[in-house]
């Protein structure tokens, strides 16, 4: 059984306060997105949680979709499975963002784009709009939207990824795995986690590459050995335990300029979030342990305390690969433009929209779709946006 029900969508921009549908009511719907795209962040976690308690055999995607636009969104289709007690809405309305789990861990959904022909004939597909009397109709063609979210994709050796704690189901957003400050005689630097995921110049980026640090691609594959390197110095960047913590019960850990530094201090082992045995490739999204090779038996990598006025947490290994709420586990997601990223095809089209202040003339839009700025984050977050040609 699910928590209380959580609305899909924010309050929407009222077509009716706008005298037309210009360049008013886009600037009014893309400030309405601005302001709530963060809460419907923070609700599409919500629900990805309740979802995960009442059936975590459903699998999904979660998506953010800001309409910044005069227009509406008509849901037309999804590939996939269902996807549990958070489906995507039939309508988007302009100034809405729509917080939903998209069907299985990939996909695609259609939208059709509706524009509004005035108080008596309403929302319609925009061919054939009708104008004044008198007026032959306008043949435009009604502009459809085919979002892929995430293409998912294997990740590979040399691949720069992020990894977010799973530590109260990420709902406090502060999981990215992050460096800080100097340690180590200025060998290496402090391991923490971050609410930012870029932080400072790479800092929360990581380039995933064989134990070896021989070249090559390929997949990366479950049990192997890797070693991870921070971006911010790579030079100075990778990931090692050094020292005692929790009462013996751990280590801490810090970056190394040294690969090898001590008795496999610098190699992680990737293994599945329920350590079940098995191998195949890490994909992205997939939520993993990384178990340290100095002395695996107390090498989880893991959270512990809070750091840096509490945007986020410092990080240790433990014995304990489930230690406290999921602070043993952690999310691969990709650091753009890695594969991996959802991506909106065609990304931009054209549509007619009534002007109500002319009522018997049309002018053209472009409508164009982009993703999250270049900012990996656990949800596939599309943003549409207008323009008058």
């Amino acid at each position: 059984m699910t928590l209380p029900d959580i609305s899909a969508t924010t309050p929407k921009v009222s077509l009716f306060e706008f005298p037309s549908a210009g360049q008013e009511l886009i600037t009014a719907c893309v400030q309405q997105t601005e302001k709530f795209s963060g809460i419907a962040e923070t609700k599409v976690g919500f629900m990805k949680m309740n979802q995960e308690r009442a059936d975590n055999t459903i699998k999904f995607t979660p998506c953010v979709v800001r309409n910044a636009t005069g227009v509406r969104l008509s849901l037309r289709s999804f590939t996939g499975q269902p996807a549990g007690d958070y489906p995507a809405p039939a309508l988007i309305e302009p100034g809405e963002c729509a917080s939903f789990l998209a069907p299985g861990e990939a996909g695609t959904f259609t939208c059709e784009v509706q524009v509004f022909e005035g108080p008596f004939a309403g929302w319609k597909a925009p061919s054939g709009a009708q104008l004044g009397p008198g007026v032959p109709p306008k043949d435009v063609s009604i502009p459809t939207f085919n979002l892929k979210y995430p293409v998912a994709g294997a990740i590979n050796y040399c691949d720069k990824i992020k990894l977010i704690n799973q530590y109260k189901g990420y709902l406090e957003e502060k999981g990215y795995l992050d460096t800080f400050g100097f340690v180590n005689d200025d060998t290496g630097y402090d391991v923490v986690t971050s609410s930012n995921p870029n932080r400072d110049g790479g800092s929360g980026t990581w380039e995933i590459v064989r134990n070896d640090l021989t070249n090559g691609s390929g997949p990366v594959m479950y049990g192997d050995k890797i070693k991870l390197i921070n971006q911010y110095n790579p030079a100075k960047g990778y990931l090692d335990t050094f020292g005692i913590v929790n009462d013996d019960t751990g280590y801490g850990v810090v970056t190394s300029s040294n690969p090898n530094r001590d008795g496999g201090s610098g190699t992680w082992e990737i293994v599945r979030n329920d350590l079940t045995n098995g191998s195949g490739p890490v994909m992205y999204g997939d939520k993993i342990k990384l178990i340290n090779q100095y002395n695996p038996a107390k090498g989880y990598l893991d959270t512990f305390g809070i750091v840096n006025d509490d945007t986020g947490y410092g990080v240790v290994t433990s014995s304990n690969p489930n230690r406290d709420g999921g602070s043993g586990t952690w999310q691969l997601i990709p650091n753009f433009p890695n594969p991996g990223n959802s991506s909106a095809t065609p990304s931009t089209a054209s549509a007619f929209v009534q002007d109500m202040k002319a009522p018997n003339e049309l002018f053209e839009t472009t409508l164009t779709w982009t993703t999250t700025n270049g900012q990996a984050l656990p949800v596939s977050q599309f943003i549409l946006t207008q323009s008058v040609a």
